[in-house]
């Protein structure tokens, strides 16, 4: 018997499988709509989904890849305009990787096999 994995029960499925801590719920909505669009008929496998894709802060991926983001965007520590900030990260990953989406919290969904 298939059951069809819903938005609602995707959240449900990851953290069954011990992975939702690694995720918002947001970043799993994006991930849900992806799956959705791009592939319909897949299983879910969190496990090897968490390994294929990946929630990010803004800040931890610019750590984390080394990404130079414009001095002029820097005040004080601060970026001080965060959308041109992200615009440029995201810019910097869709050449390297496929950028899965936003959440309304401001992170970012992509895939990490890259």
């Amino acid at each position: 018997m298939i059951s069809r994995v819903t938005k609602g029960n995707f959240y449900q499925e990851f953290a069954q499988a011990g992975r939702a801590d690694s995720w918002s719920y947001n970043g799993l909505e994006v991930l849900y709509d992806y799956l959705e669009e791009n592939y319909p008929d897949m299983e879910v496998d969190p496990v090897g989904l968490d390994g294929s894709f990946a929630e990010y802060e803004v800040d931890d991926l610019i750590a984390e890849h080394d990404i130079e983001v414009d001095p002029d965007y820097l005040e004080g520590g601060e970026y001080e305009d965060e959308d041109e900030v992200r615009s440029e990260v995201i810019k910097f990953l869709e050449r390297k990787t496929s950028v899965i989406g936003e959440t309304s919290l401001g992170t970012i969904v992509l895939c990490t096999d890259f």
